[in-house]
This record gives structure tokens, sequence and C-alpha cells, in this order.
């Protein structure tokens, strides 16, 4: 399976938008899609859920359940 996404914007403030978008915000916007469309793809491919999405059901796993109480 492959994922393919284009980033297609104009910045703002001038010069120094375009210098902070080519060094910082395209990099990061680029990893940051990478990163989540490989989780997806583990997701979809090998039943693995993202890391947030495991711990967050690991955690509820282990908090102490409410005791049931019989209705009289």
């Amino acid at each position: 399976m492959k994922f393919i996404t284009w980033f297609d914007y104009q910045t703002r403030y001038g010069f120094v938008g375009k210098v902070v978008d080519k060094i910082l915000f395209r990099p990061l916007i680029g990893w940051a899609t990478a990163w989540s469309f490989d989780a997806l793809k583990r997701w979809l491919e090998k039943g693995q859920p993202p890391l947030p999405t495991a711990l967050l059901a690991q955690a509820a796993r282990e908090l102490p359940q409410p005791e049931a109480h019989e209705h009289e």
C-alpha cells in the first residue's frame, strides 16, 4: 500500500515567511504526514493500531473496574 500526498499553499509574511516555511514548516509537515500514513498503513496491513491508541487501550484495561452492585 502506498500513500501519496501533495501540499499546495502560499506563505504569508513575505521573505521571512518563505524562509520559515522552507526550513521549518514544509519539512515538519512532510515528516508528520509520512509518520501518520505509516502508522495507518501498519494498522491496515498488520492490525497494529497507532501507538497512542494502543497506549490508551492498555491504560483503560489497567484502570480499576467499578464493582457491580446488585439491585434488590
